[in-house]
């Protein structure tokens, strides 16, 4: 019987801690509200940038896309070779992101793709001296498989694969 007592007691200081904790929570949200609002009239700044902009079906699309290559990349390498997207400057193609392959001595930018924020046009820069127009990720999927298919591509990737870290002359 008191073992249910204790049990129950120590239901309702939880109920009574979450609800205090609810009231806390709230109490913050609404402050942060206030907060926002007098910094918004206060700092030009907060109120020429306005809200923040919704996300992007297409750009997004568009860098999953980028992201599976870069996976591809590290399968075909494994496990000597890591691939990321880092993004870059905003030009005015875009924003830049850098696929980049690591070694555990060097890192290699492959290429660079420059994707607008509206998603379109998706502008490649493949180490090829023109900038490939992808209008879709149909387009870019196509550039990118046979920017892989080049065997140029495939001999800096297996050169990547076996590159060791040089040793230190004595």
């Amino acid at each position: 019987m008191s073992k249910d007592i204790n049990v129950r007691l120590g239901e309702d200081a939880e109920i009574r801690s979450n609800r205090e904790l609810n009231r806390s929570l709230k109490r913050g949200l609404e402050d942060a509200k206030r907060k926002r609002g007098s910094i918004m009239a206060t700092n030009p700044f907060v109120a020429a940038l306005g809200q923040p902009r919704s996300q992007n079906s297409k750009y997004d699309e568009a860098l999953g896309r980028l992201r599976q290559f870069c996976e591809a990349i590290k399968l075909y390498g494994r496990p000597a070779l890591e691939c990321r997207l880092e993004p870059g400057a905003n030009t005015n193609y875009g924003l830049e992101y850098k696929v980049v392959v690591v070694t555990p001595s060097y890192t290699y930018p492959l290429l660079r793709a420059y994707v607008p924020f509206d998603g379109i046009p998706i502008k490649l820069n493949l180490n090829d001296e023109q900038l490939h127009e992808c209008q879709d990720t149909t387009e870019l999927d196509n550039k990118l498989v046979e920017f892989l298919k080049r065997q140029t591509t495939r001999d800096v990737l297996d050169q990547l694969r076996v590159l060791r870290v040089p040793q230190a002359v004595p």
